[in-house]
């Protein structure tokens, strides 16, 4: 290091991996690990400290905002003013990052936009960094032990109210609760059973095609709710005043959420909730549950919550009754009565009505149409 200076980097110890051509930001338990870290040695240092980091976007982005994270949580520093330091750089080091798919895009997420998302989520009370775990403070233990892909993919991404974890298959040898294919590890909806009984899960809902039979989940107590919109695509009216209504109807248990990865559609229905309750900005969101979950949101979900801000704003703000009464109404208008459809209607005119009922729905509900 240089002199006069006690010198570290975050490019060995915190170290991201990615789904495809993502490269950020780091995880929720790296954050805190980063805090303990920095506090130890602030308490020891008798020099100004020099975080340093290699010449590459990837590496910059993640020690800022490493650093900012613990100006923001540690320090009580409002998000745009930690990151007033970096944004002064000029040429500037960082890149904005690309969701979890391969090749070129044209929306990226700035390190301010998962900043603001993580100080939004601290100060709506998602993220307690310094309260005990028996408090309800955050478990390093459980977050990183489930976090590992072959401890079950899932993540707490809203304490008290939403797990989000890779969907579960059926198809398993007998007696078996998950299997390995291709470095990838699956598992039977079995092996969630008891691992949601301890975080007081009371409904599950499948947002991808059915590879398994509900009755696991429901003979151990589960309501099962399904809500079928293809991959990487954003969800129907239809199903965005569903998943409301099935967040209302599960009162204080929680809820856990899955499509086949419970990346994309998991986490753009997650979103759409926390800029309702919460008044999250669809960036805030959509760092917050990168940070918590990465991976989450890609591909045209991204502008889709950009898109939906200013309608999750002004349903959030009416009083709860005039917001439940909206749901309600919303669905009703929709005319489905079986529930939605497992697959996308063909009828090309069937689904023109379709639209138009969303349509009409979403005025109604404070608009899920883009404004």
């Amino acid at each position: 290091g240089r002199a006069g200076f006690v010198s570290f980097s975050t490019d060995e110890a915190f170290v991201y991996h990615p789904f495809c051509d993502d490269f950020g930001p780091l995880n929720l338990a790296a954050v805190y690990r980063f805090c303990g870290e920095l506090r130890d040695i602030l308490t020891k240092a008798t020099r100004p400290l020099l975080l340093y980091t290699r010449d590459d976007p990837h590496f910059a982005n993640n020690a800022a905002f490493l650093l900012a994270s613990f100006l923001v949580l540690e320090l009580g520093l409002p998000s745009d003013e930690a990151w007033r330091p970096f944004h002064v750089l000029q040429p500037s080091p960082f890149a904005g990052y690309h969701d979890a798919t391969f090749g070129a895009t044209d929306f990226t997420v700035t390190v301010l936009d998962c900043l603001r998302g993580l100080e939004k989520a601290s100060l709506a009370g998602l993220v307690r960094f310094k309260t005990p775990v028996e408090e309800g403070g955050f478990d390093i233990d459980e977050y990183e032990h489930y976090d590992d892909p072959i401890n079950g993919d899932l993540h707490v991404v809203v304490p008290g109210k939403f797990v989000a974890f890779k969907g579960p298959v059926g198809d398993m040898p007998a007696g078996r609760l998950w299997r390995n294919e291709r470095h990838v590890r699956t598992f039977h909806p079995r092996f969630y059973c008891p691992i949601f009984r301890g975080f007081g899960v009371s409904t599950v809902v499948r947002l991808n095609e059915q590879l398994y039979d509900r009755a696991e989940f429901e003979s151990e107590g589960l309501l099962v709710r399904e809500l079928y919109f293809d991959d990487c695509t954003t969800p129907p009216a239809e199903v965005m005043l569903r998943f409301m209504q099935i967040c209302e109807d599960a009162g204080d248990g929680m809820i856990a959420v899955h499509c086949k990865a419970g990346l994309g559609r998991t986490g753009t229905l997650i979103a759409l909730w926390l800029m309702k309750t919460h008044r999250f900005t669809a960036r805030e969101a959509i760092g917050w549950l990168r940070v918590v979950r990465p991976g989450s949101v890609i591909g045209e979900q991204q502008q889709y919550l950009v898109d939906m801000q200013r309608k999750m704003w002004e349903w959030g703000a009416l009083p709860r009754e005039k917001q439940l009464e909206l749901v309600t109404r919303g669905i009703a208008m929709l005319t489905i009565d079986a529930g939605v459809p497992e697959r996308p209607p063909r009828d090309p005119d069937r689904l023109s009505r379709t639209s138009s009922a969303a349509s009409a729905a979403s005025s109604s509900a404070g608009g899920a149409s883009p404004p």
